[in-house]
Protein backbone atom coordinates (compact mmCIF):
# COMPACT_ATOMS: atom_id res chain seq x y z
CA UNK A 1 0.00 0.00 0.00
CA UNK A 2 1.29 3.45 -0.95
CA UNK A 3 1.55 5.85 1.96
CA UNK A 4 0.92 9.56 1.73
CA UNK A 5 4.64 10.19 2.17
CA UNK A 6 5.48 7.76 -0.64
CA UNK A 7 2.90 9.33 -2.94
CA UNK A 8 4.32 12.80 -2.27
CA UNK A 9 7.83 11.55 -3.04
CA UNK A 10 6.67 10.13 -6.39
CA UNK A 11 4.89 13.38 -7.32
CA UNK A 12 7.92 15.50 -6.42
CA UNK A 13 10.21 13.21 -8.42
CA UNK A 14 7.99 13.45 -11.49
CA UNK A 15 7.77 17.23 -11.09
CA UNK A 16 11.52 17.76 -10.85
CA UNK A 17 12.26 15.39 -13.74
CA UNK A 18 9.88 17.32 -15.98
CA UNK A 19 11.61 20.67 -15.45
CA UNK A 20 13.93 21.52 -18.32
CA UNK A 21 17.42 22.73 -17.43
CA UNK A 22 18.07 26.44 -17.34
CA UNK A 23 20.72 27.64 -19.76
CA UNK A 24 22.90 29.46 -17.28
CA UNK A 25 26.61 29.62 -16.71
CA UNK A 26 26.42 27.81 -13.39
CA UNK A 27 24.43 24.90 -14.86
CA UNK A 28 27.23 23.64 -17.06
CA UNK A 29 30.70 22.41 -16.33
CA UNK A 30 32.17 23.32 -19.72
CA UNK A 31 32.72 26.64 -21.42
CA UNK A 32 29.69 28.83 -21.95
CA UNK A 33 28.58 29.63 -25.49
CA UNK A 34 27.67 33.25 -24.79
CA UNK A 35 26.79 34.07 -28.38
CA UNK A 36 24.16 31.31 -28.46
CA UNK A 37 22.89 32.36 -25.04
CA UNK A 38 22.50 35.94 -26.25
CA UNK A 39 20.84 34.89 -29.50
CA UNK A 40 18.32 32.68 -27.64
CA UNK A 41 17.32 35.57 -25.36
CA UNK A 42 17.22 38.37 -27.94
CA UNK A 43 13.62 39.31 -28.84
CA UNK A 44 11.52 42.04 -30.42
CA UNK A 45 13.54 42.14 -33.60
CA UNK A 46 16.83 42.47 -31.75
CA UNK A 47 15.70 45.33 -29.53
CA UNK A 48 15.25 43.48 -26.20
CA UNK A 49 17.77 41.22 -24.47
CA UNK A 50 16.63 39.48 -21.29
CA UNK A 51 19.53 37.80 -19.49
CA UNK A 52 17.91 37.85 -16.06
CA UNK A 53 19.26 35.00 -13.96
CA UNK A 54 21.70 33.73 -16.58
CA UNK A 55 24.70 34.42 -14.32
CA UNK A 56 26.96 35.56 -17.14
CA UNK A 57 29.30 37.35 -14.73
CA UNK A 58 32.02 39.74 -15.80
CA UNK A 59 33.33 37.38 -18.50
CA UNK A 60 29.95 37.17 -20.21
CA UNK A 61 29.44 40.91 -19.86
CA UNK A 62 32.68 41.56 -21.76
CA UNK A 63 31.54 39.25 -24.56
CA UNK A 64 28.14 40.97 -24.61
CA UNK A 65 29.65 44.43 -24.94
CA UNK A 66 31.53 43.29 -28.06
CA UNK A 67 28.42 42.06 -29.88
CA UNK A 68 27.21 44.09 -32.87
CA UNK A 69 23.53 43.82 -31.92
CA UNK A 70 24.07 45.67 -28.63
CA UNK A 71 24.03 49.01 -30.48
CA UNK A 72 20.36 48.41 -31.40
CA UNK A 73 19.07 47.38 -27.97
CA UNK A 74 16.29 49.40 -26.39
CA UNK A 75 16.01 47.20 -23.28
CA UNK A 76 18.72 45.19 -21.51
CA UNK A 77 17.90 43.09 -18.44
CA UNK A 78 20.98 42.00 -16.49
CA UNK A 79 19.35 41.10 -13.15
CA UNK A 80 20.94 38.28 -11.15
CA UNK A 81 24.08 37.98 -13.25
CA UNK A 82 26.80 38.02 -10.59
CA UNK A 83 28.41 41.12 -12.07
CA UNK A 84 31.17 42.47 -9.81
CA UNK A 85 32.32 46.06 -9.19
CA UNK A 86 34.90 45.55 -11.96
CA UNK A 87 32.17 44.37 -14.33
CA UNK A 88 30.09 47.43 -13.44
CA UNK A 89 33.09 49.63 -14.30
CA UNK A 90 33.48 47.81 -17.62
CA UNK A 91 29.81 48.45 -18.38
CA UNK A 92 30.14 52.09 -17.32
CA UNK A 93 33.10 52.59 -19.66
CA UNK A 94 31.48 50.90 -22.66
CA UNK A 95 30.87 52.88 -25.86
CA UNK A 96 27.58 54.82 -25.68
CA UNK A 97 24.45 52.77 -26.22
CA UNK A 98 22.36 55.58 -27.69
CA UNK A 99 19.21 53.52 -28.35
CA UNK A 100 19.08 51.94 -24.88
CA UNK A 101 16.09 53.24 -22.91
CA UNK A 102 15.83 50.58 -20.18
CA UNK A 103 18.72 49.01 -18.27
CA UNK A 104 17.88 46.66 -15.40
CA UNK A 105 20.80 45.86 -13.09
CA UNK A 106 19.20 44.76 -9.80
CA UNK A 107 20.68 41.96 -7.70
CA UNK A 108 24.29 42.03 -8.85
CA UNK A 109 27.45 42.53 -6.77
CA UNK A 110 28.37 46.10 -7.74
CA UNK A 111 29.04 47.51 -4.26
CA UNK A 112 29.50 51.27 -3.89
CA UNK A 113 32.47 51.27 -6.24
CA UNK A 114 30.58 49.79 -9.19
CA UNK A 115 27.42 51.76 -8.48
CA UNK A 116 29.34 55.05 -8.50
CA UNK A 117 31.02 54.15 -11.79
CA UNK A 118 27.61 53.49 -13.36
CA UNK A 119 26.12 56.65 -11.87
CA UNK A 120 28.85 58.78 -13.47
CA UNK A 121 28.82 56.94 -16.79
CA UNK A 122 28.03 58.61 -20.11
CA UNK A 123 27.39 55.28 -21.81
CA UNK A 124 23.61 55.42 -21.45
CA UNK A 125 22.49 58.87 -22.59
CA UNK A 126 18.84 58.01 -23.26
CA UNK A 127 17.77 55.92 -20.28
CA UNK A 128 14.23 56.66 -19.16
Amino acid sequence: MLTQKGFLLIILTIFFLSISPVHAQTDSTGPVDYETLFKENLTRGGKVLNLSGKKIGDAGLKVLLNQDFIKNLKKLDLRYNQISPQGAKTLAQSPPLAKLKTLILKHNFFSDEGSLALAHSHSFPNLE
